[in-house]
């Protein structure tokens, strides 16, 4: 409930009440993690030098990654750490913030935790579901500007039903506080929606056309549909109930696609929140990282 809230509201919280207001932090077993040696070490006995970094998406948390993970045999994480050389490190953020806050956040997070991390890292792996692939691409960017240590070590960014392109329920939201508000009997609706985060409005268009990707890491694009195929009815209505293929891919009707040579994933019906912990998506992770 929190996460929720912290979503609808969150950067009026910071302002107002910011007991309330979730600090962005790396979490193990629901608690947060210190950036320091020693608390790294404890959290992290068996730390190697691959890192996989998860963030969430709007009004989720750290927890939304263990989805169903009685079905699937545990969580991305757990698998990853199970089967690979691959450490995950799960963050946690206030989604109602904006992406731009979010990003400086977790770029200089980043660089605390390789800097303490407990043996050297060789290659940082980047998740984010929804806005949190939004949120990893922007911090790739202001990290890149002050070229930190960590940017270099990035070798994948895997985007999980992120709006590269926008979410049509974001735009939809706008356009009816501004139908709401025509009509004095309407109009108190209307200041509620109104009262939505700016996390929530970073949405409408995703990052800016500037932002760029990183020249040295592979892009991995995961989009959902509800239909059998993207071209579906319903999968271009609905794509995967929040998020449309051709954003989740940054691939517009029109103009050039935003990542060029990517690795792109269709997962058929399947929604939004499937692509938390999926099988499909498991093994695409396991064949994308080596």
């Amino acid at each position: 409930m929190l996460s929720a809230v912290n979503g609808l509201i969150g950067d009026r919280l910071a302002e107002e009440r910011p007991e309330f207001a979730i600090p962005l932090a790396v979490r193990v077993e629901g608690q947060d993690v210190p950036l320091d040696g020693a608390h790294l070490q404890r959290a992290f006995p068996r730390a190697t030098g691959d890192v996989a970094v998860f963030l969430h998406g709007l009004s989720e948390n750290d927890e939304h990654w263990n989805r169903h993970r009685d079905r699937t045999g545990g969580s991305y994480g757990d698998r990853l750490a199970a089967e690979t050389s691959w450490t995950p490190v799960f963050l946690r953020a206030n989604t109602g913030v904006s992406v731009a806050d979010n990003a400086v956040a977790v770029a200089g997070l980043l660089d605390q935790l390789v800097s303490a991390w407990p043996s050297e890292v060789r290659r940082i792996a980047l998740v984010g579901h929804s806005m949190g692939g939004l949120v990893l691409r922007g911090a790739c960017a202001v990290a890149s500007d002050a070229e930190p240590a960590w940017t270099s070590l990035v070798s994948n960014v895997v985007t999980l039903g992120t709006p590269h392109l926008g979410a049509p329920m974001a735009k939809t939201v706008h356009a009816g506080v501004r139908a709401l508000g025509q009509w004095p009997e309407s109009a108190p609706f209307g200041r509620i929606l109104e009262y939505r985060s700016i996390g929530i409005l970073n949405l409408r268009g995703g990052l800016a056309p500037d932002v760029q990707a990183l020249p040295h890491a592979r892009y991995h694009l995961v989009a959902a549909t509800l239909g059998s195929t993207p071209q579906h009815p319903v999968s271009e209505t609905l794509g995967d109930m929040l998020v449309r293929y051709p954003s989740a891919t940054g691939r517009p009707r029109r103009g050039t696609e935003m990542f060029p040579g990517a690795d792109v994933l269709h997962v058929p019906g399947a929604g939004h929140f499937d692509l938390l912990n999926h099988p499909g998506v498991y093994a695409a992770l396991r064949e994308w990282f080596g």
